[in-house]
């Protein structure tokens, strides 16, 4: 019967060096992918809205309001969710750091981090959060803004009174 052989320290070590550079490369892109989804809302609903201005007229109502509100509320409520499962998962990745670095006694990124924040405080997840919810007050305010923008309102809409 064969025994696992018990790792050197040096193959240990290789090995928490190649974690190491691997979460902190997956954190670099999950934080990267949470602003292009920021960025792509936005310019989403800009595209959406524009799809529905025509010649410069804005045909909107009170009977037409969720048309211009609810495609580009529901890109920011999935984007929202998304995004704040990707620094949920960035915020998951920094603990684990900061647990190996407290374990081996190194004043790491993390372990400085957590020292420079109250306790608890989650600052990526604020942040997105900010984020997110002023993008989804933009897709119901800018709406209602429209006729401060200088557009008309569009005549000979079938459903325009």
């Amino acid at each position: 019967m064969a025994t696992n052989p018990t790792p050197a320290a040096d193959d240990f070590r290789a090995f928490s060096i190649e974690q190491n550079k691997a979460l902190w490369a997956e954190i670099a892109e999950n934080v990267k992918e949470a602003r292009v989804l920021e960025r792509y809302a936005v310019i989403a609903t800009a595209a959406y809205w524009a799809f529905l201005i025509k010649d410069g007229k804005v045909p909107l109502t009170g009977m037409t309001y969720l048309e211009w509100m609810l495609i580009p509320a529901l890109l920011a409520i999935l984007g929202g969710l998304r995004s704040m499962a990707l620094l949920s998962r960035i915020t998951l990745m920094g603990r684990y750091i900061r647990k190996i670095e407290t374990d081996i006694g190194y004043r790491g990124w993390e372990t400085f981090l957590e020292s420079s924040h109250r306790k608890g405080s989650k600052p990526f997840l604020s942040t997105g959060a900010v984020i997110w919810v002023c993008i989804l007050l933009m897709t119901i305010l800018v709406p209602i803004l429209f006729h401060y923008f200088g557009f008309e309102p569009s005549t000979g809409c079938p459903r325009c009174p």
